[in-house]
């Protein structure tokens, strides 16, 4: 890996028309992100600090364009993964499932789905996910 490990590793993918980059900057609260840094292959990785009353963490917000676990170590030492989709798209859903078989070589422990509204007309309802 060409980039410095941080003690904290979250791999953001969007299946959805929100690209990973402007997910990452909804969590700057910023309309830009700092140069990221190029880890290995096609990821991506933007420092965020969090500092609040409860804790304080240095984050990689790590992204990519492409389903890959990277390498086996990138793998290993991913925190948390997090997929957004657009509920109002059913490919855009079949896309996140598209990670499924990518889940089970992360050894992270959070994974989440994350998706902007929720629907029951002619997109996927609540009872699909």
């Amino acid at each position: 890996m060409s980039g410095v490990r941080c003690p904290y590793q979250v791999l953001i993918a969007s299946c959805g028309a929100l690209s990973h980059l402007e997910i990452v900057k909804k969590l700057y609260q910023a309309d830009t992100v700092p140069w990221g840094t190029h880890l290995l292959e096609t990821i991506y990785a933007y420092p965020w600090s969090i500092d609040n009353k409860y804790y304080t963490a240095e984050i990689q917000l790590c992204t990519t364009d492409y389903k890959t676990i990277g390498d086996a170590q990138f793998a290993e030492d991913v925190d948390a993964f997090i997929v957004y989709f657009d509920s109002q798209q059913v490919k855009s859903f079949s896309n996140a499932k598209g990670w499924l078989p990518f889940l089970e070589l992360l050894k992270s422990e959070i994974k989440l789905l994350v998706y902007d509204r929720s629907s029951t007309v002619e997109g996927v309802g609540c009872s699909e996910i």
